[in-house]
């Protein structure tokens, strides 16, 4: 069961750094008040009084158009490393002390010799229940 929620946290925090630095853009084209096309990564295609209007006159005329384009654009994070020189003293110390204290956990802590290392068992010559009939039911 740990291990589940330890790959189901990996997973969210992969997405979690993914979606947080990806950047796109969304387009929008509106005619009037009514929203005609929406694009995500790619430009919003125009609608056809625009078309209409462009394929009608050579001439470059400044005129006031009722349709208009609007662009969101969404920065992602750039920068994911952190440097040490931005932490303060304070919170190195913590990191230090709980990395260290979280490594101890996990150390095998028996380099003290056990008293019964340096004798043999004793050797067994016969089986004693056995030979008295002895049986554990």
């Amino acid at each position: 069961m740990k291990q589940f929620f330890q790959k189901i946290s990996a997973i969210v925090m992969t997405l979690l750094v993914l979606f947080s630095t990806v950047s796109f853009t969304v387009d929008k084209h509106y005619c009037g008040d009514m929203l005609m096309d929406m694009a995500v990564l790619h430009k919003a295609e125009a609608c056809a009084m625009e078309k209409a209007f462009s394929k009608t006159c050579s001439v470059n005329i400044e005129k006031s158009s009722c349709c208009s384009d609007k662009q969101i654009v969404i920065d992602g994070q750039d920068d994911l490393k952190i440097t040490w020189d931005t932490i303060t003293l304070e919170d190195q110390q913590f990191l230090v002390a709980y990395t260290l204290s979280y490594v101890a956990l996990y150390t095998d802590d028996t380099s003290q010799p056990l008293p019964t290392d340096d004798y043999a068992p004793p050797l067994i010559v016969r089986d004693i229940l056995v030979l008295q009939d002895t049986y554990l039911i």
